[in-house]
């Protein structure tokens, strides 16, 4: 409801600047030719504010975007619009990471701790800086809160966290399972139900990844596809854990051992560093 909610509220946004600009410089060049097709879609996603469930919205947004569709008609009908099409939905990627952004686009967290390949070699541990705050909000003790996330620092998962409450634990399910012995993830219908509830106000479509186990099979990857085209999504992609040789994100670590004394090694800027011997490999060149 929130994600179709603010969607709307950016793509209405987008739109009514739009409208603005038609009054200064015209519409676009197709407008008169395309006019009533234009009012129709617009229309329709006026209309598509009523498969929200605005019971789980805050009013005042709802008033806000139905004014704001209105007020689109009325400018669009009036001057025309300067843009055909406003929106897309864009994955953000590792800028996004390097902004502190534990999602990306509409992407679900990869997993709480990810491992992530860096192109000039090595990797980096990131782990997930949206726990804390959630489990703030939950109502665990900052003592509570210390230990949980020094079991999911030293585990990878939080499954099995002492003293989480286990209905606590859909909260903090991720695309893929953490770590080893994590069980949990978000299926494929999950992340296509959040791509439907923001499609609808979108003039594009949405780039993200569908995220599928590598045990995944062909029927189920066709379901997928089946599943996206009954849900009205304009583009849909699948990626199979572990499907290619390398992949830039991983949700566990393949941490090599120390080439000098065989010893276990540990991720430490940027390097793989023995805690035997000290000796450093795998670094970024």
């Amino acid at each position: 409801a929130w994600g179709g909610a603010l969607t709307a509220m950016l793509h209405g946004a987008a739109y009514d600047q739009s409208a603005e600009m038609a009054k200064i410089k015209g519409p676009f060049s197709g407008w008169k030719k395309n006019k009533n097709s234009m009012i129709r879609v617009l229309k329709m996603h006026e209309q598509a504010l009523e498969n929200i469930d605005w019971n789980l919205v805050s009013r005042s947004l709802k008033l806000d975007v139905e004014n704001l569709y209105s007020g689109i008609l009325k400018k669009a009908k009036a001057k025309g619009i300067r843009n055909s099409q406003v929106t897309v939905m864009a994955p953000t990627g590792t800028i996004g990471l390097v902004m502190d952004c534990d999602t990306t686009g509409i992407e679900p967290e990869f997993s709480l701790v990810k491992f992530k390949k860096l192109s000039g070699g090595g990797k980096i541990k990131i782990a997930s800086q949206s726990v804390e705050p959630a489990l703030k909000k939950l109502g665990y003790s900052s003592e509570q809160r210390a230990i949980i996330l020094k079991y999911i620092e030293d585990n990878n998962r939080i499954e099995d966290a002492p003293g989480l409450k286990v209905e606590h634990l859909p909260i903090f399910d991720c695309a893929h399972r953490n770590g080893d012995q994590g069980k949990r993830f978000i299926k494929a219908e999950g992340h296509l139900k959040m791509m439907a509830a923001i499609q609808p106000f979108l003039s594009g479509a949405i780039s993200k990844t569908v995220n599928l186990p590598q045990e995944a099979n062909a029927k189920e990857i066709s379901d997928v596809y089946h599943r996206a085209w009954e849900l009205g999504l304009k583009a849909i992609a699948i990626y199979r854990d572990g499907s290619k040789a390398s992949q830039p994100l991983n949700s566990k670590s393949d941490t090599p051992l120390c080439p000098e004394c065989g010893g276990k090694t540990e991720l430490a800027g940027g390097c793989f560093r023995c805690t035997n011997c000290g000796y450093t490999t795998g670094c970024v060149s």
